[in-house]
């Protein structure tokens, strides 16, 4: 029934693409000099990090509302000696960003980064990071390289295509204490044989 309702919400809007650069995913695997890995560290041979923002803008034409999507291969929430997960890099540079009027509404992709670990430039010594204050820190030339980007033209993205906003819960607003528990209804869009599963697999 949600689909027929979010349809009669499309609204005409153009779609604009290009890509930035910033250091942020560092390589994490070292080398001795016979090619053997040595350990899981910074490796300062920049020309191995992988440095490339893929950028996608989308504006409602008769909204005068747009929306910045943008996507880089590394671990944002992730933090050297630290056992927890954060959302202090990918909320702060949305908020950074709609502050600073880049667009009204800001949506991070990460993208595979296996052998990529977010790190930045330490007066000229590449680090993990250590603390959420460094990762705050650390989104300066991301933000410096997407508003110089932004100063360029995008390249747009012909054809007839139409789009629509709207806010949902995501699966699993709290842990998954059972079956029970997952099936509840503020859960919402839960896929429940998959989270049974997954649920199946924690308990063992």
């Amino acid at each position: 029934h949600a689909l027929p309702r979010l349809r009669q919400q499309l609204a005409p809007a153009s779609l604009e693409v290009g890509s930035a650069q910033a250091l942020l995913g560092i390589f994490r695997r070292s080398y001795t000099p016979a090619g053997d890995l040595l350990e899981l560290q910074p490796n300062q041979d920049r020309t191995r990090s992988y440095q490339q923002v893929g950028l996608a803008r989308i504006t409602w034409r008769e909204q005068s509302r747009s929306a910045l999507l943008l996507n880089l291969g590394s671990h944002p929430v992730e933090f050297s000696g630290m056992t927890i997960l954060s959302s202090a890099f990918v909320g702060s540079l949305r908020s950074i960003l709609r502050r600073d009027g880049v667009a009204h509404d800001v949506m991070f992709f990460q993208g595979y980064a296996g052998d990529h670990k977010s790190g930045y430039d330490d007066g000229g010594t590449l680090r993990w990071i250590e603390n959420l204050e460094e990762s705050i820190a650390m989104l300066n030339p991301l933000i410096s390289a997407i508003k110089e980007r932004l100063r360029g033209a995008l390249r747009p993205v012909s054809g007839v295509f139409s789009c629509v906003r709207e806010q949902i819960n995501l699966p699993l607003v709290s842990p998954p204490k059972s079956l029970a528990h997952i099936a509840a209804p503020y859960q919402g869009k839960t896929y429940h044989l998959l989270f049974a599963d997954w649920l199946q697999t924690m308990q063992d």
